[in-house]
Protein backbone atom coordinates (compact mmCIF):
# COMPACT_ATOMS: atom_id res chain seq x y z
CA UNK A 1 0.00 0.00 0.00
CA UNK A 2 1.53 3.34 -1.03
CA UNK A 3 2.06 6.01 1.58
CA UNK A 4 0.15 9.30 1.33
CA UNK A 5 2.29 11.12 3.87
CA UNK A 6 4.12 13.25 1.29
CA UNK A 7 1.02 14.40 -0.59
CA UNK A 8 -0.59 17.81 -0.19
CA UNK A 9 -4.24 18.70 -0.88
CA UNK A 10 -5.16 20.77 -3.90
CA UNK A 11 -4.69 24.45 -2.93
CA UNK A 12 -8.19 25.43 -4.10
CA UNK A 13 -9.77 22.54 -2.21
CA UNK A 14 -7.76 23.43 0.88
CA UNK A 15 -8.82 27.08 0.63
CA UNK A 16 -12.48 26.09 0.28
CA UNK A 17 -12.17 23.70 3.23
CA UNK A 18 -10.62 26.48 5.30
CA UNK A 19 -13.52 28.80 4.37
CA UNK A 20 -16.07 26.20 5.45
CA UNK A 21 -14.32 25.61 8.77
CA UNK A 22 -14.02 29.36 9.40
CA UNK A 23 -17.72 29.87 8.64
CA UNK A 24 -18.64 27.03 10.99
CA UNK A 25 -16.44 28.44 13.76
CA UNK A 26 -17.95 31.92 13.29
CA UNK A 27 -21.48 30.51 13.39
CA UNK A 28 -20.68 28.56 16.57
CA UNK A 29 -19.27 31.72 18.19
CA UNK A 30 -22.36 33.75 17.19
CA UNK A 31 -24.67 31.06 18.55
CA UNK A 32 -22.75 30.88 21.83
CA UNK A 33 -22.84 34.68 22.18
CA UNK A 34 -26.59 34.79 21.50
CA UNK A 35 -27.20 32.08 24.09
CA UNK A 36 -25.15 34.00 26.63
CA UNK A 37 -26.90 37.27 25.80
CA UNK A 38 -30.33 35.87 26.66
CA UNK A 39 -29.12 33.94 29.71
CA UNK A 40 -29.73 30.51 28.19
CA UNK A 41 -26.86 28.50 29.78
CA UNK A 42 -28.19 28.64 33.37
CA UNK A 43 -31.72 27.90 32.13
CA UNK A 44 -30.48 24.86 30.23
CA UNK A 45 -28.52 23.72 33.28
CA UNK A 46 -31.67 24.01 35.43
CA UNK A 47 -33.71 22.16 32.82
CA UNK A 48 -31.14 19.37 32.60
CA UNK A 49 -31.05 19.05 36.40
CA UNK A 50 -34.86 18.83 36.49
CA UNK A 51 -34.87 16.17 33.78
CA UNK A 52 -32.25 14.21 35.71
CA UNK A 53 -34.37 14.35 38.90
CA UNK A 54 -37.48 13.35 36.94
CA UNK A 55 -35.68 10.43 35.33
CA UNK A 56 -34.43 9.19 38.72
CA UNK A 57 -37.95 9.41 40.15
CA UNK A 58 -39.39 7.56 37.16
CA UNK A 59 -36.71 4.87 37.41
CA UNK A 60 -37.60 4.40 41.07
CA UNK A 61 -41.30 4.20 40.16
CA UNK A 62 -40.60 1.65 37.41
CA UNK A 63 -38.49 -0.49 39.73
CA UNK A 64 -41.02 -0.47 42.58
CA UNK A 65 -43.52 -3.29 42.09
CA UNK A 66 -47.23 -2.55 42.37
CA UNK A 67 -48.71 -4.57 45.24
CA UNK A 68 -52.33 -3.68 44.57
CA UNK A 69 -54.62 -2.48 41.83
CA UNK A 70 -54.45 1.00 43.38
CA UNK A 71 -50.64 0.91 43.08
CA UNK A 72 -50.95 -0.12 39.44
CA UNK A 73 -53.40 2.71 38.73
CA UNK A 74 -50.99 5.15 40.40
CA UNK A 75 -48.16 3.97 38.16
CA UNK A 76 -50.46 4.34 35.14
CA UNK A 77 -51.31 7.90 36.18
CA UNK A 78 -47.62 8.72 36.51
CA UNK A 79 -47.08 7.36 32.99
CA UNK A 80 -49.92 9.50 31.71
CA UNK A 81 -48.57 12.60 33.45
CA UNK A 82 -45.12 12.05 31.94
CA UNK A 83 -46.79 11.93 28.52
CA UNK A 84 -48.12 15.45 29.23
CA UNK A 85 -51.73 14.46 28.74
CA UNK A 86 -51.19 13.10 25.25
CA UNK A 87 -53.30 10.12 24.34
CA UNK A 88 -51.78 6.81 25.37
CA UNK A 89 -53.86 4.88 22.84
CA UNK A 90 -51.58 3.65 20.03
CA UNK A 91 -54.23 4.42 17.40
CA UNK A 92 -54.06 8.10 18.40
CA UNK A 93 -50.26 8.32 18.21
CA UNK A 94 -47.88 7.72 15.36
CA UNK A 95 -44.87 6.75 17.46
CA UNK A 96 -44.63 2.98 17.51
CA UNK A 97 -43.60 0.89 14.54
CA UNK A 98 -44.90 -2.34 16.01
CA UNK A 99 -47.38 -3.70 18.52
CA UNK A 100 -44.68 -4.79 20.99
CA UNK A 101 -43.79 -1.17 21.72
CA UNK A 102 -47.39 0.04 21.69
CA UNK A 103 -48.83 -2.62 24.01
CA UNK A 104 -47.69 -1.12 27.36
CA UNK A 105 -49.27 2.20 26.42
CA UNK A 106 -52.50 0.53 25.34
CA UNK A 107 -52.67 -1.39 28.62
CA UNK A 108 -51.98 1.81 30.57
CA UNK A 109 -54.74 3.65 28.70
CA UNK A 110 -57.20 0.81 29.37
CA UNK A 111 -56.25 0.66 33.04
CA UNK A 112 -56.79 4.39 33.44
CA UNK A 113 -60.12 4.20 31.61
CA UNK A 114 -61.27 1.35 33.86
CA UNK A 115 -60.21 3.31 36.95
CA UNK A 116 -62.30 6.28 35.86
CA UNK A 117 -59.38 8.49 34.85
CA UNK A 118 -60.61 8.91 31.27
CA UNK A 119 -59.24 12.43 30.89
CA UNK A 120 -55.69 11.09 31.18
CA UNK A 121 -56.08 8.42 28.49
CA UNK A 122 -57.07 10.59 25.59
CA UNK A 123 -60.19 8.41 25.28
Amino acid sequence: MPSLSGQRPDPQAQARGDEIVAAWDAWQAETAAARQAVGLPPLLASRNAAIERRDKALAHTHETPARSLADLVLKARITSAVCDGLSLRPADRDLWPDADEAMPFAITADLLALSGARAMTGA
